[in-house]
């Protein structure tokens, strides 16, 4: 690894305030990322709409300088420019749901600027860039980084989600209406269209798993795991179980982002079809829903439901789960792995999973070894009630799903895929285009 090694590390997701899987990722990114070089951000878009100032000073002294990107709205091009200023967020939606979505995987003049400009300065003097990172596919290309190959700097794509996953996922689930469904179909066309040009524009690509590596047209790509996000300096520990008879022991834990659409709905649908069934069979048995970004609404709609209790953010995810005897991921459609079934297991508890959420996990966590995986809405009833009755199986779960965690899902693990895959793309460095 050559010393002093210069990173742009492009995207739209910062890495501080990680209490979402997404600002995780990236936090334990960057964190692998500065063992090997020092660190610049482009983050495509304006400052208060990532970070508070109390972050942004927080991601220049751990992370290092951050530039701002200012990204052209899609409402701002043709037909919709004329028209945008008035009602600038459903013209960006409508934009979004009727221009082409190739458009999102094009060059963007304004957002690109900066990282154009270094690119093209370093290479006239001879020095620089050493190596663009680019997280997500279309901030990434938006921002530059799949220019960095004209300049002949090496460049990795961390793809995360595969693109068409999410679109595919959700045209499986039920009840959508017609125009949903037709706008979804074209949305998965489009990108199955424009997305391989656009990731071959890197040098190596980054999967978060196994089951990954198949759907990514790309000759060079690495399975990066997501992990159960822990600062350095507290690792997480597993939690005691709790005593026979309290509280906790008749409480079930699910935790999330409540602003995104996968996991409300999941969530509905769970209380909907299976949490009736499990407090018939289990009397005095609780849900406990806690997590960020929950509206009045959601609130106020969820603290209804018999046996439900509404946490909301929890400040020590600690005690969130020693307050519980397992967890739950009722979450049918998305892209991604679920890291919230990993961060349980990581804290001593198992987690009953749609077989959506074990999606990913299916070589390193064997449905039945450290969790129940329900392929239907009686199966997870009948998984919650069986835990609920047998709590020595529960922590017996959770036990064996914190040892495999931690044989599987270690910060030093994520760290040296990084490196390795740093290294590959050093050694084959492609020739600065005439």
């Amino acid at each position: 690894m050559p010393d002093g090694l210069r990173i742009v590390y492009v995207s739209n997701s910062p890495p501080e305030h990680p209490i979402i899987g997404g600002r995780q990722r990236t936090n334990l990114l960057l964190r692998a990322l500065r063992r090997i070089g020092t660190l610049e951000l482009h983050l495509l878009s304006a400052p208060e709409a990532l970070m508070t100032a109390e972050e942004l000073a927080a991601t220049h002294a751990v992370h290092g300088p951050t530039v701002f990107c200012r990204v052209t709205p899609k409402g701002a091009r043709w037909p919709f420019a004329p028209v945008r200023r008035l009602y600038p967020r459903l013209i960006d939606r409508l934009a979004h749901n009727t221009l082409s979505r190739s458009i999102d995987f094009r060059l963007d003049p304004l957002a690109s600027r900066p990282l154009i400009e270094a690119l093209r300065g370093g290479a006239a003097a001879g020095r620089g860039i050493g190596l663009v990172v680019g997280r997500y596919l279309s901030p990434a290309m938006r921002g530059g980084a799949g220019e960095a190959r004209r300049f002949g700097v090496p460049s990795i794509l961390d793809i995360d989600d595969v693109e068409t996953t999410t679109y595919q996922s959700r045209l499986e689930g039920r009840g959508l209406p017609a125009w949903e469904r037709a706008v979804l179909r074209r949305h998965v066309r489009q990108l199955e269209r424009a997305v391989p040009d656009a990731r071959r524009a890197f040098d190596h690509a980054w999967v978060c798993s196994p089951s990954d590596v198949a759907l990514v047209d790309h000759p060079s790509v690495s399975v990066l795991p997501n992990l159960p996000y822990a600062p350095p300096e507290s690792p997480i520990a597993p939690q005691p179980m709790p005593e026979p008879g309290s509280a906790a022991a008749r409480t079930a834990m699910v935790i999330a982002s409540w602003n995104y659409t996968p996991n409300h709905r999941g969530l509905d649908r769970f209380l909907e079809r299976v949490w009736p069934g499990v407090v018939r069979e289990v009397p005095g048995a609780a849900l406990a829903v806690a997590g960020s970004k929950m509206s009045p609404e959601q609130r106020e709609r969820w603290g209804r439901v018999p046996g439900v209790t509404i946490t909301g953010f929890l400040p020590s995810l600690d005690h969130g789960y020693r307050g519980c005897l397992f967890a739950v991921s009722p979450i049918y459609n998305g892209g991604g792995t679920k890291i919230k079934v990993i961060e349980a297991l990581a804290h001593g508890r198992t987690c009953v999973c749609t077989a959506h959420s074990h999606r990913g996990y299916e070589a390193t966590l064997p449905a039945g070894e450290a969790i129940p995986v329900a392929p239907d809405d009686a199966a997870m009833t009948r998984a919650c009630v069986e835990l609920f009755r047998q709590p020595a199986r529960a922590a017996a779960l959770g036990q064996a799903g914190r040892a495999l965690i931690e044989r599987h899902y270690s910060f030093g693990a994520f760290a040296a895929e990084v490196e390795r895959s740093v290294e590959r793309v050093l050694r084959q460095r492609p020739g600065v285009a005439g």
